[in-house]
Order: structure tokens, then sequence, then C-alpha cells
């Protein structure tokens, strides 16, 4: 098979095959097949019925004055047709533009689910995007604030029974999000924060509105003695019946007594839970003991947290 990987300061999809990759040995660097240019790339996702059509969620490049920016808000769903032979190029396609920032794909039953941070929407040929979560009514009722989802995985809960499972990496207020939803004020913010990486990295103004990554000075978050535990937040869509969602919020209250406070030093110096809310990916595994996990992946602290998959097919199955 093949692995895809998005490399989003690179504004590139990377394929590598994984059978040579097992060939050449762990202590060997994996060889590129490919690299795919698409603007700001933040998840990608094979056709499970053509697995030479992969999608990518990711943004377009835009023309500000003389510069050419990869801009993210400028949301745009790419199709990529990837040819038999490695002597033709690939190249990918506009399949969906005008839409939001995205941050996570995956394909199922013929449709193309999206996250665009503060709603989860399907998309189907010859049909316009259909919004089927929001993250507004996280726990299926107004909360006052809204859920950011990230990237998109299934979730096997019985046999072919499958859900869509997504990771809330934060929560920001109505007013915020509304801001993420408006592309002038979004792609506005997105260069703002492009010029101040290039400043702080004493980098070219030209190369740095090319580069979609920003400083984490921008973005990484911190704890403080005292201040309340954020919960891991995870939501479920069933496919089938899109009115059906469940939310979850999981406090580490153990993990965090445990480990309390660590010291960090980037981007700056400070203090930073042992695994804070900080997750942008979460995806089913199953052990060979038949062990079910749900893996958390945090952009912020360098581990992956497992969780019982057990307890979440409880509450949706009814069995808790």
């Amino acid at each position: 098979g093949m692995l895809y990987l998005c490399a989003f300061n690179r504004n590139s999809i990377l394929q590598y095959d994984l059978k040579a990759i097992e060939q050449r040995g762990s202590n060997k660097a994996a060889k590129c097949r490919r690299e795919i240019t698409v603007a700001s790339p933040n998840d990608v996702a094979v056709d499970p019925n053509d697995e030479s059509i992969v999608y990518v969620a990711g943004g377009t490049f835009e023309r500000y004055c003389t510069f050419k920016v990869s801009s993210a808000p400028h949301g745009c769903l790419w199709k990529i047709t990837i040819p038999s032979s490695l002597k033709q190029k690939a190249t990918a396609d506009p399949a969906v533009e005008g839409l939001l920032t995205l941050a996570g794909i995956e394909v199922k039953d013929s449709k193309v689910w999206l996250t665009q941070l503060v709603n989860m929407i399907t998309v189907q040929a010859g049909k316009k995007p259909t919004e089927v979560w929001s993250g507004q009514t996280g726990n299926n009722q107004d909360q006052g604030y809204v859920w950011l989802a990230d990237n998109v995985d299934q979730f096997a809960v019985n046999g072919d029974e499958t859900y869509m499972l997504s990771v809330a990496y934060s929560t920001t207020g109505k007013k915020a999000a509304k801001l993420l939803t408006n592309t002038k004020l979004s792609t506005a913010g997105m260069i703002g924060a492009q010029f101040l990486t290039a400043r702080w990295n004493d980098e070219k103004i030209r190369k740095a509105l090319k580069d979609p990554e920003v400083s984490g000075r921008l973005d990484y978050t911190y704890d403080v003695e005292g201040e309340s535990l954020k919960p891991v937040r995870l939501f479920l869509v069933n496919p089938k019946n899109t009115q059906e969602s469940f939310h979850f919020e999981i406090y580490l209250t153990e993990t965090s007594r445990q480990h309390g406070l660590e010291t960090v030093s980037y981007p700056k110096a400070g203090t930073r839970r042992y695994f804070n809310e900080q997750c942008t990916a979460a995806a089913q595994l199953q052990a060979k003991d038949g062990s079910d996990y749900i893996v958390c992946v945090n952009f912020e602290c360098p581990r992956l947290l497992l969780l019982k998959a057990d307890k979440i097919k409880e509450v949706i199955t009814g069995t808790d």
C-alpha cells in the first residue's frame, strides 16, 4: 500500500511505498516516490473504492499585490489521480472551491467528509456541501462556546457499524468563531501572522507568505498552577443518521495529579501539563490481543494518549 503525508510547510503531499519502507529497514531513511503540490494541505484521504484517487483538505494559492500567498482560509477540496507509472506526473485538481479553513478529511459511502474547524460537512458529486455537525452544539446543546474540530477518521462500533470520529483541539467564543467563517478577515489574520513569523525567524517576506506554517509563539498554549483542567474533546457522528452525534469531554485528572506541570522551553519558556487538551488527531487502534483504543495525538505534548474504546462504545450502544 501507499502512505500519503501532508507536508503543510512545503505545500505538498508526499507519497511513500509502505512495502519499500519495510524492505529498507528501520535504520534507513524512507525514499519519497512523489511530491505533489497542494496549497496548505491539512489532511489527506485515499478513496477506498479506488486507491488511485486521493483527496486533500487544503487551501489555495492567492495573489495579494505582488505577493503569492498560501492561504488556508480559502479552503479547497483537492482531488489527485495517481498514475500507475512513476514516469507520469501526478497533479492536484480543485474538486470543490470556496470552502472555509479545512482541518480534516475522510472518505466513506461515496462521500467526502470534511471538518471546517467550526463544523463538519459532506461533499458528494453533483451536490452542494451539506453540514452534518456544528461546533456550536457540543453535547447536542448550545453551550455558549464553539468546539473547533480537526482531523477525521472512522470508528467501528459493532461489525460494519461505523461512525465518523473527530477531535476538537480547543473551543472558542461565538464571536471569534464567526471570524473564522469570514475568509477575508481570516486571511488578513493569517498574513499578519506570517509577517510576524518572518520577522522573528529573520526570514524573507516572500518566502514566509508561501509557507502557511506560523511561529509557535502564536498558537502554543501554556498552563499555570491552579488553573482549571481542560478536557480532551471527542465527537462521533452517525453517517446513516447525521442528526445523531455523541460528544465526550475527558478530564485527565489522574494523569494531571500524577505528573503535574512540566517546564518547557519551546517556543518560549513556560509550564505545560503532561498531556493537555490540544489534540489534533484521533484514530481507532485495535490490538492483536483484542484490546480496542482511541489514540489521540497532541501537537504540543510529545506523547500519545490511549483511551479505552469500549467506554465510548458503551455510550453509543446504550449499554453503559
